[in-house]
Formats: structure tokens, C-alpha cells, sequence
């Protein structure tokens, strides 16, 4: 293959080179949501400019067509990864079924088939042919049936993808919203240049206006992606936060109409989400009746005791109202937290408290009953042993024989002993 490429081509290269640079440092946040998806779509970027730089610098006829053909494998890969960008970034999941990759890449697939073949049937290109006054860089690719087929089908994923994500900035704020604002303009550019000539409105008959496009796209990533921090501060979905948090959460308009509840809430109503979206929350949930009834707190905390067959459940309501923009109330937001075991966690603790208090007082009357036995015992001991010393202090002054006092020395030693023993025994440290 000889090449010659035409001075325009630079801005092809650059381009390419924008393109690889927003791919790899997309590829190295890959762990974020829509990070994967879109390296994959600037690598079909890349690979669709690549191809129409060559086909544009080839001299041959041939390798041009040839080039052109490869040019579509990038392509026609561009509406579905962009779509399953689109999809993965705002937390679907709809994307990841086989069944659904399946369907959406055999219209892909069959177009890939019918450009190889295109010599065959000529559907997607009747005829090739150089462009007049451009010494045969450019070719004009006349657009058979099937090639407006695979580029609607191509231009329908495009603008599925950009709904989606435009619906999802409406619930996204500050740089968030930047965000998805600026990848939404960055990929916009391309499309509205490659309508523009695909309706035949290009400055030069065959000139594809796309390429020159991605150049501006490839500035505008990456002033996403440096300048907002695109896939750097990834937002998590408010669906994901709600359905995910233990307590329940029901949102109910101004006039008591449930709109919204999570599975937290379902588990501890007893109500399904499906069943009781649209109606009043008093009709759905009889507990709920009866306890307005009684006056609530619409701005704070509510105990409720729910009784189900002899068991009692304590939740705690914080009801908080949601006011409009203009100041008025729109409905309520109440939050569910099932505070059953903490209540009966508290009335244990509180019996345990009252068996320890009256344990302990048992034990102090018990303490005080001992002392008075013992200080009794104590006095009766005493007694015997004084009236004995002082006995064997007047057997002193008598007329004794020897073993008479050696006796008598006998019985003040065992009564002083027994005296110390008493004292040992019946001290204050002792009680």
C-alpha cells in the first residue's frame, strides 16, 4: 500500500492522539461507574479515525474502500458501548443480562456482514467513486438501504444513551451535573457533525465532517475529566443510599398518598411497595390511623407500640414535612427505625437494676442482723471470762499450796488466751 496524506489528516492525528489520552486515563478509574465502558467507546473512536486517516491517505482506489470498510468496525461499536456507558454510569443493571448484550449487537453484527459483502449486493454502498477537485483523497460512498439502516439503528443507541443521561442530570447537582453536562456536548459535537454529512450538507461532496469533530470532543473530555474530575468524584445513586439504609423510609404527598417507600420500610410495616404506592398511607397501614389519632409531632420524633399476637414492637417516627420551593408543604418524609430490642434491652437492664438494689439491701439487713448476733455473742463471752480473772485475782491473796498456784496460774493463762481470742475474733476490722 502506497500513502500520501493530505494535509487535513493532522487533524485526524490529533484526534487520535486526544482520544488516547482521555482512554488511558479513563482506563486507570476503571473501578467507577461508566469508567470501562467509556475507554471502550474512545478506543471505537480511535480505531474509526485511524481507519479514515488511512483512507484518506491512500493512493490506491482499493486500499481505500478496504480502509473505509475497517473504518466501521470502530464505528458501528459506538452507539452500543455509548448506550452501555450511559446505562452503567447512572446505576442500571439492565446491560449486564446476556440476553439483552445479545439483542442489542446482532443488527451490529449482520451489518458487519453485509459490508464485507458489499460487493455482492451493493445494499450499503451502490457505488465508490473519488470526489471531484480532491486529486482522489476523498471518496464519495454513494448510501444504499442497508446503510441508513445500520446508521439509524447506530444514531437510535446514540440518543438513547444521551436521555438517559439526560434524566439523570435533573437529579444531580453542582459538579455533578457539570459533569455529565459536558460529556453530553463533548459527544454531541461528533453527532451533529456526522448528521450534517450524512444529509449531504458536508463543504466538500464525501467530506466526513465526524473526524474533524472528535478533535473538539477530545478537548472537551478532557476539560471533563481535569477540570470537573470526571469518574474521580463518582456521585452514588439516592436509590442505591435508600434502599440500602436499615431504617424505613416513606414518602407521602400533602394529602397522605404514599409515592415512594423502601425495603426497609416494607419489612417493618408488613406492606409491599408495589401494593401501596397511590394510596393513603391511613388506609394502607391501620396502625398508622390509630396512632394519628392521638396528635403527632409533625417535625420530630413519635413512639408507636405496634401489638401483634401478644408481642409488642416499638418503632421510633421521625417525621420530617417537605416544603415546596414557594414555602408550602408538599408531603412528609418519615423515617422508620425499629427500636424493639433496644426498648426490651432497657427494661432488662432496668429489672436487673431493681433485682441488684434489692440484693442489695436484702444483704445489708442481713450484714446488721449478724453484727447485733455477734456483739451478743460477744457480751456473753466477755462475762464468764472476767467473773473467772477476777476470781483467780482473790484465790491470789489466799493461803495456797504449790500446786494450788500453779493451778491457778493454769486457769489466768487459758482465760487471757481465750480473752484474745474474743477480741481477735469480734474486732471492728473483723465485721
Amino acid at each position: 500500500m502506497i500513502f500520501v496524506f493530505p494535509p487535513f489528516t493532522i487533524v485526524f492525528g490529533i484526534s487520535v492522539i486526544l482520544a488516547i489520552t482521555c482512554t488511558v486515563i479513563i482506563w486507570t478509574r476503571r473501578p467507577a461507574p461508566g469508567a470501562a465502558p467509556l475507554a471502550f467507546f474512545l478506543l471505537a473512536v480511535t480505531e474509526w479515525l485511524v481507519a479514515r486517516t488511512f483512507e484518506a491517505g491512500a493512493v490506491d482506489i482499493g486500499d481505500k474502500i478496504l480502509w473505509g470498510k475497517m473504518m466501521f468496525l470502530g464505528a458501528l461499536n459506538t452507539g452500543t458501548i455509548w448506550l452501555y456507558f450511559s446505562l452503567d454510569y447512572t446505576g442500571s443493571v439492565w446491560q449486564r443480562k446476556p440476553f439483552h448484550i445479545l439483542v442489542i449487537y446482532i443488527p451490529i453484527v449482520i451489518s458487519l456482514i453485509m459490508i464485507l459483502t458489499n460487493d455482492i449486493h451493493g445494499l450499503v454502498w451502490p457505488n465508490v467513486y473519488p470526489s471531484p477537485n480532491t486529486n482522489g483523497s476523498i471518496l464519495v460512498w454513494e448510501h444504499g438501504p442497508w446503510f441508513w439502516i445500520m446508521g439509524g439503528y447506530n444514531h437510535v443507541l446514540i440518543a438513547t444513551g444521551f436521555v438517559i443521561l439526560w434524566r439523570d442530570s435533573f437529579h444531580r447537582q453542582g459538579i455533578y451535573r457539570r459533569q455529565i453536562s459536558t460529556i453530553l456536548i463533548g459527544t454531541l459535537i461528533p453527532v451533529v457533525a456526522n448528521v450534517i454529512y450524512l444529509l449531504g450538507f458536508s463543504p466538500v461532496k464525501g467530506l466526513d465532517l465526524t473526524p474533524f469533530a472528535f478533535t473538539l470532543s477530545g478537548f472537551v473530555y478532557s476539560i471533563t475529566i481535569f477540570r470537573f474530575r470526571f469518574l474521580d468524584i463518582v456521585p452514588i445513586a439516592r436509590s442505591t443510599v435508600v434502599e440500602n439504609i436499615p431504617d424505613g423510609v416513606i414518602v407521602a404527598d400533602k394529602f397522605g398518598i404514599i409515592v415512594d417507600m423502601n425495603h426497609s420500610a416494607e419489612r417493618i410495616t408488613g406492606m409491599q411497595a408495589t401494593r401501596v404506592i397511590g394510596k393513603s398511607l391511613e388506609d394502607t397501614w391501620p396502625v398508622w390511623s390509630a396512632f394519628t389519632k392521638h396528635g403527632i409531632d409533625e417535625n420530630g420524633h413519635n413512639d408507636l407500640v405496634i401489638e401483634e399476637k401478644e408481642i409488642k414492637r416499638y418503632l421510633d417516627i421521625n417525621i420530617t414535612t417537605l416544603a415546596t420551593k414557594s414555602g408550602g408543604k408538599s408531603g412528609h418524609l418519615l423515617v422508620l427505625k425499629d427500636i424493639t430490642d433496644r426498648i426490651f434491652t432497657q427494661q432488662r437492664l432496668e429489672e436487673l437494676y431493681r433485682q441488684e438494689r434489692t440484693l442489695r439491701n436484702n444483704l445489708k439487713e442481713e450484714i446488721n442482723k449478724r453484727n447485733k448476733y455477734s456483739e451478743a455473742i460477744d457480751h456473753e463471752l466477755r462475762i464468764p471470762i472476767m467473773s473467772i480473772l477476777a476470781s483467780e485475782k482473790l484465790l491470789e491473796e489466799a493461803n495456797l499450796d504449790q500446786n494450788q498456784i500453779m493451778l491457778l496460774h493454769d486457769i489466768r493463762k487459758a482465760s487471757l488466751s481465750l480473752e484474745e481470742c474474743i477480741n481477735k475474733l469480734f474486732s471492728p476490722e473483723n465485721n
